[in-house]
């Protein structure tokens, strides 16, 4: 709740100008919206989303109540890091980049999902291969989108993938040791990493948020 916390306060507080972002993740080409708010609305939303339904997988009982919520979490988590790895370049790479870069991310999240459902889910399977797929086509295309040019708080970024790495990998280790955990593979050691991660990536968001917000700011004064 300490992510969440941070973000619900700073898009109250963020004063950014209008900003023009595509919001609907579900059709191939979406139609722009003008919004009056800071541009960590969308992540915000989708990590909402993944909580409410990590928080569901917990409180479920039986496999055939968790699979929806599994699936559902999947979806989030990928559409969640896809609006990151969009905001890492909204306010500094050319038009027709970020527009490439976003259909590109967009179809990878659409591939994704369509395993998510086929193949992960059905199996209760963990979001390990999301994990790790998603972000080996998103790094490079990052850079190219945005010239090869290091993006701001870019150590906060690598922090949110590096952490949800190690929580795959944990996921696994945790898996594997059934009744005979130790304190290194715990739920509540994944969870730890899971929540270090998620922290990272808000922290990202909102500095990134305050960046723009200052150059809305700093050109309006020039005009």
């Amino acid at each position: 709740m300490t992510t969440i916390t941070m973000l619900v306060a700073a898009s109250r507080s963020s004063k950014c100008s209008p900003l023009t972002l595509h919001m609907s993740p579900f059709t191939p080409h979406p139609s722009p919206i003008t919004l009056h708010s800071s541009p960590l609305l969308i992540p915000a939303q989708w990590m909402l989303c993944y909580f409410a339904m990590h928080g569901a997988i917990h409180m479920s009982w039986g496999y055939k109540f968790r699979v929806p919520f599994t699936a559902l979490m999947n979806i989030a988590y990928l559409w969640m890091r896809h609006h990151a790895f969009c905001l890492s370049w909204v306010f500094r790479a050319a038009e027709e980049k970020q527009n490439k870069g976003r259909r590109i991310g967009e179809a990878v999240v659409y591939l994704l999902i369509v395993f998510n459902l086929v193949v992960m889910s059905p199996r209760a399977l963990t979001i390990g291969i999301t994990s790790l797929v998603q972000p080996l086509v998103m790094w490079p295309m990052r850079f190219w989108v945005d010239d090869w040019r290091r993006p701001p708080h870019l150590l906060w970024f690598l922090g949110f993938t590096a952490f949800w790495w190690t929580f795959s990998y944990l996921v696994k280790k945790e898996v594997e040791a059934g009744s005979s955990c130790t304190w290194k593979n715990t739920h509540l050691t994944t969870e730890i990493a899971g929540i270090a991660g998620n922290l990272c990536l808000a922290v990202f968001v909102l500095r990134t948020t305050a960046d723009n917000s200052e150059q809305a700011s700093d050109s309006k004064k020039s005009d």
